[in-house]
């Protein structure tokens, strides 16, 4: 029993030394302000008072539109574990707002905001302003599910963030809804007729631009809703869903005629049909004649090497990978099947910059180079956390962008030599493409002001150490095209993106090519070719386009900066007063709770059947806004032995490590159970595919049985575990790679050494397209006693096809062999099972069932064969079987819930025996 108390002070002293996780980034403080807490590191201190200013301004700002105040104040956590530079907010089970503080320009869909960090903060505000609303008879499912139950979170996702978009759009200055990415997006599907029904635009959405969809399609019909009927009509709509009794707010579609007149089916088509008219009989530019290298898909980088292209893109219809297109054949290369940004030739290699997740919870952005030859790559960098960057090959030099600052740098025997930081640029976000001049003497870059959130084309002399901003042109990914002018992607007044050239000398503008007037970004080939990205309606395709040198000089009116509202200027000038402090955790420890039925299946059996009955509990709560440290207890009743059920679980999360603790009590017929498990949880990532990692766990029972024998068991284990797992685009799981699990487990009874077990399992998945081919082993053996401790059968099936392989370390283990889930009696001291299949899409695409709130997205068949071999302490068993799988993938709650259905049959065959054994069976998995 001493022992027992000294390892839970042990495991229990963390939580008083830590305070929680997003992820470790030293001690954190907060600013206390009227509405909001800002959570923040140390050198985020400034960061902070302007977060605070804005939120505090936005909060009164949007108050008219959302009419609700949250009862607590909101948590803002601003985190630098990523090189993705963005948001998040959700309500359950606080109201929290994380905020990405990247030093990095946005993305294409983010970065028309005039003051990022403004938009950031408004597009997450509003959705807890809006989330968070709950009224009337809705209260009623708070007494179940506390902070569990949200009317408005079961709503469509494109309504959701429609809202954050459109309020980002109409209370700030540079949202989505006037960026030309979006009017790209919706232009080209308006201009084809082809905009879709709001029934396609649930998640998951298979088609370009993929889950982004619901962020522009939605806005876009919400802004026309505010137009044609008055936004006060948007807020009443809203505060009625907050009132909804229903839990799953199937009225979500009828509401639209109550506060419209007509529904939401023929409102849709109402907006669809002004879109079409609006682009109906104009004239627009799309240069179909020069050669064309569709991606359908996203395009990450391009660049020219030779005579053709290097290019990384994705897409769910062409996977993804690394290209290499040569201009003279017409044929594409499959180089990689992984992507990188920021393409660059090195020696006839790829130098690129690529995302890999690092120790702790941090990603970073690196440096690889990639053989073509060898198909190999070679990480050149380690947590630099580098962004941006071009090379030019020829004066073996070039510059990133790292840790806010600015780096030149050399390449010596495939190892970066870095120089002195660039002063002079750190003042800068830097938002696209930076290019090094041919005579190496200036570097062209497109950038952000820090403070005022400017688009700025700019020039920096290595020479004199000065920059120069242009501001007579507007535009982004700009390149040189000689020593004295560049190429660029010029903003027009009206909402076009074309390729022009500049001269620096005489301020001369060219129009070089127009594309179909929606051109991302460009690249220069050879024989004054030009590789210029285009946005259609499929995704972003390659245009090659040969330029004429006698293209006349264009006068351009150029797309002016947004004009900020009153509101955000307001914000951007607020002082608003704030108590700084140390962060305090203790106050969000206050519980959540769920009152719900629970299943028990281990206090009643009969013919040594587990018999499952249904009873009621309570579980209360609550994981704190940093995540470190989380609790839940559940308490429930057997009714059959009236006796208390209970679980309690605390957990942290501390750098490189997951520690648990779990307490529970519970009876089988007359034997009661106490137990206390502790585990320790230490894990690396190599890169985005790679993880290992380790677990040790110390497990106590206490067995109490009515003649007051008591009997004390322990367990000791530790185990290893290896991952590397991929998921192609347009596979449905992950399809590429192999995962491992290496276990031992000792156990002792009062004192004596009772079981010592090895376990072994290993899954391989190879693909075949989106499709994969697996093949899993696993082997178990008891090297203490013949006592027969793993036991083969089920009478229920678990399923989660995302999941990789685990083992619980529990005595008498249960052993999954489908074709004799049903049987009983096949115990082993020792085992070997095998597993062999594959699982085929039969079919995917989304289909929306409105009348059910739910919705069919695909069909996967999985035939599958099997074998075990099982050592008892008499002979040898020999079990095999075979069967079939089918898998249905559906989505409820208006397609924010996935669900899969697995029906399952097998027939299984032991040595021996005459007859075979039929199984069939049902499971579901649910994931959010």
């Amino acid at each position: 029993m001493k022992k027992t108390v000294l390892l839970l002070i042990l495991f229990l002293c963390p939580i008083l030394s830590w305070s929680e996780l997003v992820p470790y980034q030293g001690r954190m403080y907060s600013l206390k302000s009227e509405h909001f807490y800002v959570v923040y590191p140390k050198d985020f201190r400034d960061k902070a008072k302007r977060v605070s200013d804005y939120a505090e301004s936005i909060y009164e700002n949007l108050q008219p539109f959302m009419q609700w105040q949250p009862r607590r104040r909101i948590t803002v956590v601003l985190t630098d574990h990523t090189d993705n530079p963005n948001g998040m907010a959700t309500v359950s089970q606080e109201n929290t707002i994380y905020l990405y503080m990247a030093p990095s320009g946005l993305t294409d869909d983010l970065r028309d905001f005039s003051n990022p960090l403004y938009s950031l903060i408004l597009h997450e505000l509003t959705h807890i302003l809006q989330l968070d609303q709950i009224s009337q008879g809705a209260w009623f499912w708070r007494i179940f599910y506390s902070r569990g139950y949200f009317p408005l979170t079961g709503s469509f996702n494109w309504y959701k963030e429609g809202t954050a978009v459109y309020i980002e759009s109409r209370y700030g200055a540079g949202g989505r809804l006037d960026s030309s990415r979006h009017k790209a997006i919706i232009d080209s599907m308006a201009r084809n007729h082809a905009l879709p029904d709001y029934a396609r635009v649930v998640c998951p959405i298979v088609d370009y631009p993929y889950d982004s969809l619901a962020y522009h399609i939605g806005a876009r019909f919400l802004d026309y809703l505010a137009a044609t009927y008055g936004e006060e009509k948007l807020t009443a709509f809203q505060k009625d869903m907050s009132n909804d009794f229903w839990p799953f707010v199937y009225e979500f579609v009828l509401k639209f005629k109550k506060h419209y007149g007509k529904s939401l089916k023929e409102l849709w088509n109402d907006w669809r049909e002004n879109e079409y008219a609006r682009v109906d009989g104009t004239t627009w530019n799309d240069e179909i004649g020069v050669a064309q290298l569709a991606t359908e898909g996203n395009l990450h980088s391009v660049t020219s090497v030779g005579d053709g292209v290097l290019f990384s893109c994705s897409s769910y219809k062409n996977g993804r990978g690394i290209y290499r297109w040569n201009a003279a054949t017409g044929k594409k290369e499959k180089l990689s099947g992984d992507t990188a940004d920021y393409l660059c030739s090195y020696k006839g290699d790829i130098l690129c910059i690529r995302n890999s997740v690092v120790y702790s919870g941090f990603d970073s952005d690196d440096i690889y180079l990639f053989s073509i030859k060898k198909k190999r790559w070679k990480r050149l960098t380690y947590g630099k956390r580098i962004t941006r960057m071009t090379y030019n090959e020829n004066a073996n030099f070039g510059v990133y962008f790292r840790d806010n600052k600015a780096f030149a740098f050399t390449l010596e025997a495939g190892k970066i030599r870095e120089q002195n930081p660039i002063e002079q640029l750190n003042d800068f976000i830097f938002v696209d493409n930076m290019h090094i001049s041919p005579d190496g003497k200036k570097l062209l870059f497109t950038a952000q002001n820090d403070v005022e959130g400017n688009y700025l084309l700019c020039l920096y002399d290595f020479a004199g150490s000065t920059v120069e901003i242009l501001p007579q042109i507007r535009g982004t990914a700009a390149g040189w095209l000689d020593n004295e002018s560049f190429y660029f992607i010029g903003f027009t007044a009206d909402g076009f993106t074309r390729l022009y050239s500049y001269r620096m000398q005489t301020s001369q503008v060219r129009l070089l090519f127009a594309g179909n007037d929606f051109i991302n970004h460009a690249h220069r080939g050879g024989d004054d070719n030009f590789y210029a990205v285009v946005y259609t309606m499929h995704g972003e395709e390659i245009r090659v386009a040969k330029v004429d040198d006698n293209t006349p000089d264009v006068q351009v009116q150029w797309r002016a900066e947004p004009e900020k509202p009153q509101a955000q200027k307001a914000a951007e000038a607020n002082n608003a007063a704030a108590i700084e402090g140390v962060y305090n955790p203790w106050r969000y420890f206050n519980p959540n709770w769920i009152i719900m039925p629970y299943t028990l299946s281990e206090s009643f059996s009969l013919w040594n059947f587990s018999i499952p009955y249904i009873t009621a509990g309570v579980r209360l709560y609550k994981t704190l806004p940093l995540r470190r440290f989380s609790y839940s207890l559940d308490m429930y009743l057997d009714y059959l032995n009236w006796y208390p059920v209970t679980k309690l679980s605390l957990a942290w999360t501390i750098p490189y490590v997951d520690m648990q603790y779990v307490f529970r009590t519970s009876p089988k017929e007359d034997l009661f159970t106490f137990s206390n498990t502790f585990s320790v949880v230490p894990s690396f990532s190599f890169d985005n595919q790679n993880t290992l990692s380790f677990s040790l766990a110390a497990n106590q029972q206490t067995f109490f049985v009515p003649d007051n024998l008591v009997t004390h068991a322990y367990q000791y284990s530790g185990r290893i575990n290896y991952s590397y797992a991929r998921m192609h685009p347009g596979a449905a799981v992950w399809n590429c790679g192999v995962v491992t699990s290496l276990a031992g487990i000792v156990g002792f009874e009062n004192q004596y050494l009772t079981a010592a077990l090895t376990y072994i399992n290993v899954e391989t998945r190879i693909p075949i397209g989106k499709h994969y081919f697996y093949l899993t082993n696993t082997a178990g053996y008891n090297l203490f006693s013949d006592e027969e401790i793993f036991n083969f059968g089920n009478s229920t099936v678990s399923y989660s096809d995302d999941s990789f392989l685990s083992y619980d370390g529990g005595f008498l283990s249960e052993i999954k062999m489908k074709s004799f889930s049903m049987q009983s009696g096949y115990m082993a001291k020792a085992f070997v099972k095998g597993e062999i299949g594959g699982l085929a899409t039969l079919y995917r695409r989304t289909h929306y069932w409105k009348f059910l709130t739910a919705g069919f997205h695909a069909i996967h068949l999985r035939p599958f064969a099997e074998y075990a071999l099982l050592q008892n302490a008499d002979d040898v068993q020999y079990l095999t079987g075979t069967g079939v799988e089918f898998i249905t993938t559906f989505f409820v709650g208006y397609g924010n819930l996935p669900v899969s259905v697995l029906v399952g049959n097998a027939v299984g065959y032991e040595i021996g025996e005459k007859v075979p054994a039929y199984n069939g069976y049902i499971a579901f998995s649910f994931s959010k």
